[in-house]
């Protein structure tokens, strides 16, 4: 139930950094979550749902998907070096 708690928590920060364009706290609020979590999927939601705010319209551009390339990055990477940093329960 704690940790139920903690994830929403997390993710309304995320949000709430989002909304206000504090995209280096929501950062910092993901990479948390991720670390915390097992499998914290909200971390390319967020970079998606930064993308739809405040990326750009021109669609021969990557700059409007930065938020969602760094997401996914962020996530493939973390994700692997947590699984080789944590020993085995």
């Amino acid at each position: 139930m704690l940790k139920l708690t903690f994830r929403v928590i997390i993710d309304i920060a995320i949000f709430l950094c989002l909304v206000q364009a504090w995209w280096y706290f929501a950062l910092l609020f993901a990479l948390i979550g991720i670390w915390n979590f097992g499998f914290y999927i909200e971390m390319i939601i967020a970079g998606l749902i930064y993308d739809a705010l405040y990326g750009s319209t021109n669609w021969r551009d990557v700059s409007g998907s930065i938020g969602l390339i760094v997401g996914g990055i962020l996530f493939i990477v973390l994700t692997v070096v947590k699984k080789m940093v944590r020993i085995r329960e």
